[in-house]
């Protein structure tokens, strides 16, 4: 069953009447990325071997000008796929998706990075279904094709951060099951984002480092920090329960702790003490003070820069034993660090502590 207009291109196809031809070349290196993850592919030998192998190997000896790889007179369609092949594995080294051993005993061989093992799993298993993720309202940031391995990453990084349920029907698949693509996502992306800060600290670039911490902020969280799906920081809240907050105005911490428990419990048809417990559940998330005072001024009458003495004082309010939440805290929440990042309006970078 086929709609009429494709009727005859499918009976070609069964007939053998239709020339396939190769798209191996258009994402070569992504394919090698995915056969060095599986460990099809070990070395530059091999890489080159399995490529021979292929059939675009074999479309190229019959059909050369449908392909346009640039092949020069002097050379044979062995030696042009060769540098195809090395072309593809230096890009694969560049970007940090594979790499030689140090203590490999062959020159070439090659093995994947924990970043190369996200992309390529990624890449293996994905599939259609993705573009209706990639259509959902909370996607907050629109991705219009879905061509690389990156897009997809980011997609799933933001179906997480906006609290969209993986596990639903209409995104899971045979060879696709996002729910568990997501753990071996998160279970690096968090340090590539420190590595963003730390790079941004050494380059004394304000933007980046500001701006990666908020990505890692939300990462860690697991939830965009201006939406609803804040709330299920608290081990107490799912999804239904924040969507009912939400519908109530309550759409962040702050606001729930401006709330009284029995409407929290009335909200959430919940019974006593329920409220009063999510509240200090509440009240156990980081809750820091800042104070800028300033001490002095210099001034040379306009012949340099006026120079402000500033003292800043920051802090966390520490609860007491009475006040905590009898709930068990979540895995993972590490509240021993506070960041401090002093910078200027045009992103200036002033200073950057870690005070534990």
């Amino acid at each position: 069953m086929c709609e009429v207009e494709l009727e005859e291109k499918y009976r070609a196809l069964v007939q053998g009447k239709t020339i396939l031809e190769s798209t191996l070349h258009a994402n070569l290196a992504e394919h090698l990325n995915s056969e060095i993850g599986l460990g099809t592919i070990t070395s530059i030998y091999t890489a080159k071997e399995w490529l021979r192998g292929s059939f675009l190997f074999q479309r190229l000896q019959k059909n050369p000008n449908h392909y346009s790889l640039g092949k020069d007179d002097n050379q044979t369609w062995e030696e042009r796929v060769d540098d195809l092949v090395l072309q593809s594995v230096e890009k694969l080294r560049q970007t940090q998706l594979i790499e030689t051993p140090a203590d490999g005993t062959r020159g070439d061989e090659l093995v994947s990075t924990d970043f190369g093992d996200i992309m390529s799993k990624l890449y293996i298993r994905q599939s259609t279904a993705l573009n209706k993720l990639r259509r959902h309202s909370d996607i907050r940031f629109e991705i219009k094709k879905l061509d690389k391995t990156a897009d997809k990453v980011f997609l799933l990084i933001q179906a997480v951060l906006g609290g969209i349920s993986l596990n639903s029907p209409e995104y899971k698949s045979a060879d696709s099951q996002p729910q568990l693509e997501v753990f071996g996502i998160f279970r690096h992306v968090t340090r590539i984002a420190r590595a963003i800060v730390e790079v941004g600290v050494f380059k004394q670039l304000g933007a980046q480092v500001k701006y990666g911490l908020e990505l890692l902020r939300c990462l860690t969280a697991k939830a965009w920090e201006d939406r609803p799906v804040v709330l299920r920081q608290l081990e107490q809240i799912g999804e239904k329960s924040i969507k009912v907050l939400a519908e109530n105005g309550i759409v962040s911490i702050a606001q729930l702790l401006n709330q009284d428990a029995l409407r929290i419990e009335t909200l959430l048809n919940r019974r006593p003490p329920f409220g009063l417990e999510l509240l200090a559940s509440a009240r156990e998330l980081p809750q820091h003070s800042l104070t800028i005072t300033q001490v002095g001024v210099t001034s040379d009458a306009g012949k340099s820069p006026v120079e402000v003495e500033l003292s800043i004082q920051c802090g966390v309010d520490q609860l007491s034993d009475h006040q905590r939440s009898k709930f068990k805290k979540p895995k993972g929440r590490n509240e021993g660090m506070t960041v401090v990042l002093t910078i200027s309006s045009d992103m200036e970078l002033f200073d950057y502590r870690r005070i534990a």
